[in-house]
């Protein structure tokens, strides 16, 4: 039988068959001498995955010299402290030079939380909309002790924001960087693709008959790459200009034109149309074509 604390023991043996029994006392005593009194000093590694840190044994009392060491089964010897240390459940064993032996379990080195941070994918957008990028961050908020963004363009200014509405006019790559209290950090990236083709509609036929239905040819569109429409001009076959309208919203028919030229009604034909829009990133487009007249 092992005994691990002080104490008096009594052993006490009986033979079944006749009932005679002999017993006999046992005193044990600590040795006085014996390593105790054990101080440790651990720090944890700082971030997840991190081998920085370590373990130490800082004090100890009693015990014949030398006293040596042993770390998770390792050999012993009179190394005292051990560093490279990964998140770990640690084993030391103490023994000086009587065979007095102390075991220390449970030495827990704590792994932080991986940080993580994640803005999703790629987005197609088209000119004019706006992005909200909201990062998925793998820590709690109150843990973060940094969030910064960044861009190919834009200057950002909105450090500590969890997240930012942002109107690229180009295809732009948004990187969103994060740290804890520790210094851990992790970063993400994603492209806004910017599409600037634009969907206008200009009709290649109108009746302006005044039954309220096509009366006009005018431009539209549902794009809110748009900033406004420049110029827009019609002309007849010989090249007259019969209709101009300037800088205006599309989807407005009183910027139309009406068939009409100097209070007088224009004659079915075919009439050309020139127009120039100016898009929100600043570039201007020409479109050309042709709408037929018909009453």
């Amino acid at each position: 039988m092992n005994v691990t604390i002080d104490g008096t023991f009594i052993l006490t043996v009986t033979e079944i068959k006749t009932g005679c029994f002999d017993r006999d006392t046992v005193v044990i005593t600590s040795d006085p001498d014996r390593p105790q009194g054990i101080e440790i000093e651990r720090v944890s590694p700082t971030c997840y995955g991190y081998k920085d840190g370590y373990i130490k044994i800082s004090k100890i009392q009693g015990g014949a010299p030398p006293i040596l060491y042993s770390f998770n089964g390792g050999p012993y010897s009179s190394i005292n402290s051990w560093t490279n240390l990964s998140g770990s459940n640690n084993i030391i064993r103490i023994k000086d030079a009587n065979g007095c032996e102390l075991t220390l379990d449970n030495i827990v080195l704590i792994e932080p939380p991986l940080v993580t941070v994640n803005v999703g994918n790629d987005t197609l957008i088209h000119l004019g909309d706006t992005v909200i990028i909201e990062p998925e961050i793998s820590i709690p908020d109150d843990q973060v002790s940094v969030i910064t963004y960044s861009s190919d363009y834009d200057f950002i200014n909105c450090s500590g924001c969890f997240h930012i509405t942002v109107y690229p006019n180009q295809t732009t790559t948004y990187t969103v960087e994060v740290k804890d209290k520790n210094g851990c950090s992790d970063k993400d990236s994603k492209k806004i693709i910017v599409q600037k083709g634009v969907n206008i509609f200009i009709p290649n036929i109108f009746t302006p008959n005044g039954d309220g239905n096509n009366d006009k040819v005018f431009i539209s569109t549902n794009d809110k790459e748009i900033k406004h429409i420049l110029s827009f001009q019609i002309y007849d076959r010989w090249g007259e200009k019969v209709f101009e309208a300037k800088n205006f919203q599309p989807n407005d028919p009183n910027n139309g034109w009406d068939g009409n030229l100097k209070g007088q009604k224009c004659n079915p034909a075919v009439y050309v149309y020139w127009t120039e829009i100016e898009l929100f990133d600043g570039t201007r487009m020409t479109l050309k074509g042709d709408v037929t007249l018909m009453r």
